[in-house]
């Protein structure tokens, strides 16, 4: 097997629930069991109130007259519970079609665990809901625009998700055809011309804190002049924030399709110090931007969920603006100075949001299908009566050859017949790979264990068909391994001041390489690795570094598997 491995799976500890017991929300005839996968939550820490995009096509939520089981034309009947089955999440449908059963949703997850995989539960198939309360956006969102509206419509078009009224008005020429397919839903594509939204200006800082992030997609950037994607104060003044591209033709060669940013709050006096994010963003593809300010200050600029900038002494001050904040153009509105490509989903939030925070929503909103999966359809009430046995807890595990390990517990054994070990690429497609029979009819707690010796490459999914003696099945939640790149399992100490260790882990021998960049992308070390099957010990020397923050970053020789980690100099 050519990947390398890293262990990703999910304990569910002790859930002794027995579905007999179970209640879920009255009138709905069918749910879905969706597992996000905890490989896919940056970091360490759990999240609270985080808004996942749930962003499918699937037959079964097709409106009942085009086939399919969900009973209101517009999907109020569209309902996200925790897998208690009775705690109902807060969700916004930013588009359904009940043609198709495309469904893109905002679903806030009280708890977004990173260290075992979430479960919530999609039910549906309830004619009797009429309407849907919706407050998803509270985790300090001052401001939330997707984007997705007719800009020709009624002002302001732009609506505010959040519970504020921070809606924005188009200007210029734009018409309903400047709504075009966006990196979520729609987006808007500005001429570069006279076309623009405005907000009106509101104070969105807590302590000098605060965070902007959109998509944006610029494919032509001929000209010699900036493109403005979003302003909020003057240029060149304190109290001001503008995010822009130079044109390709700049006479000054390194502003040539920059992506800058060039923030001032109430003591920055001048706009040179700029935070440029990369002259590689103008390609015609969707990229996500984020800005996000901490109260002490250290502005850091993040392209697709990675910083690539950021100017340590500045932020940490009032920052105060009193103009309209601009998308699509600069503050004073200077003809030379509008936007010719297209955004999708601001947000401004009353936070500096973390690292972490920000890769996962990177992940999260360019992945939604990796981000989590969906089980098949279950109804409601097949699924409260009787199992034949009362499941534990399922457990998937690799093991130290690349195999994955299987267990889990039951109690009350009755009427059950046997396991069908169930695998899939996608986590929708199943495959039967084993079968374990039933150990016979017990009420003590019963062990059962099973070898995967072939585990799929890359990604896989477990589940369990427990089938009773009449032929009745039902299944178990899903777990997930994953086969990824070369794995970096610790580098230390960190910080470091001489010499850094690094450790990783891999399935199979192999060469690469080890490289060390400054926060801005500049490389400042590569060293050729020899790496051995196992657990590899590495030394760098980093002792003619300055101090600060670097990102390390090993990979295979043909660069296709790789992990980095953040280590940090004093």
């Amino acid at each position: 097997m050519k990947n390398k491995y890293n262990l990703v799976t999910t304990l569910l500890l002790y859930l002794s629930i027995t579905h007999a017991a179970l209640s879920h929300p009255a009138g709905y005839n069918y749910y879905k069991v969706v597992t996000i996968d905890a490989t896919q939550v940056a970091g360490a820490s759990n999240f609270t109130d985080f808004p996942v995009l749930i962003s499918i096509t699937d037959p079964d939520l097709r409106h009942t007259s085009s086939g399919g089981k969900v009973e209101n034309l517009n999907g109020t009947d569209l309902l996200f519970t925790l897998s208690d089955e009775t705690t109902v999440l807060e969700r916004e449908i930013e588009r359904y079609n009940s043609a198709t059963g495309q469904l893109i949703c905002w679903v806030k997850v009280p708890t977004l665990m990173a260290a075992t995989n979430t479960v919530i539960h999609l039910y549906y198939g309830n004619g009797c809901v009429a309407t849907a309360a919706t407050n998803v956006w509270t985790n300090n969102y001052a401001a939330v625009l997707h984007l997705n509206e007719d800009p020709s419509g009624t002002a302001p078009q732009m609506q505010d998700s959040s519970p504020n009224t921070n809606a924005g008005t188009t200007q210029g020429s734009m018409l309903t055809a400047n709504s075009v397919a966006g990196a979520i839903a729609n987006g808007v594509s500005f001429d570069e011309v006279d076309d623009a939204i405005a907000i009106p200006d509101f104070d969105y800082t807590n302590a000098n804190a605060f965070s902007v992030s959109f998509w944006f997609n610029v494919a032509d950037n001929t000209g010699n002049s900036f493109q403005y994607m979003f302003s909020h104060g003057n240029f060149g003044v304190n109290h001001s924030l503008n995010i822009y591209f130079g044109e390709a033709s700049l006479a000054f060669a390194a502003d040539q399709n920059m992506l800058k940013t060039i923030f001032q709050d109430a003591n920055d006096a001048t706009n040179t110090n700029g935070h440029d994010a990369g002259n590689t963003l103008a390609d015609g593809n969707w990229h996500y931007y984020t800005f996000s300010v901490s109260s002490p200050g250290n502005p850091i600029v993040y392209i697709d969920g990675v910083a690539v900038a950021n100017i340590s002494f500045q932020g940490g001050q009032t920052f105060d603006p009193t103009s309209n904040i601009f998308l699509g153009a600069r503050s004073d509105l200077n003809t030379t100075r509008f936007y010719g490509g297209m955004l999708d989903e601001l947000r401004i939030s009353s936070t500096n949001r973390s690292a972490d925070f920000i890769l996962t929503e990177y992940r999260n909103q360019s992945s939604p299908n990796t981000f989590y999966s969906i089980g098949s359809e279950n109804n409601t009430g097949d699924a409260c009566s009787a199992l034949p046995s009362e499941l534990l807890d399922f457990e998937a595990s690799l093991s130290e050859e690349p195999k994955v390990t299987l267990t889990w517990k039951t109690s009350k054994e009755i009427n059950n017949d046997y396991f069908d070990i169930q695998r899939s690429a996608d986590g929708r497609t199943w495959q039967a790979i084993g079968r374990v029979a039933s150990k016979g009819v017990n009420i003590a707690v019963t062990n059962y264990e099973t070898i995967d010796s072939e585990p799929l490459s890359g990604k896989s999914y477990y589940r369990l068909k427990q089938v009773e003696l009449g032929g009745k099945a039902t299944f178990s939640e899903i777990r997930s391994v994953n086969f990824t790149g070369v794995e970096i399992i610790n580098s230390y100490p960190n910080p470091a001041t001489t010499t850094l260790t690094i450790q990783t882990n891999s399935s199979e021998t192999d060469t690469g390489r080890v490289t060390l960049y400054g926060i801005s992308g500049q490389v400042m070390l590569t060293n050729q690795l020899s790496i051995e099957k196992g657990v590899n010990t590495f030394i760098l020397d980093i002792s003619r570094f300055a101090a600060g923050t670097y990102v390390l970053k090993v990979q295979t020789a043909n660069g296709e598997y790789f992990d980095q980690v953040r280590v940090h100099i004093r």
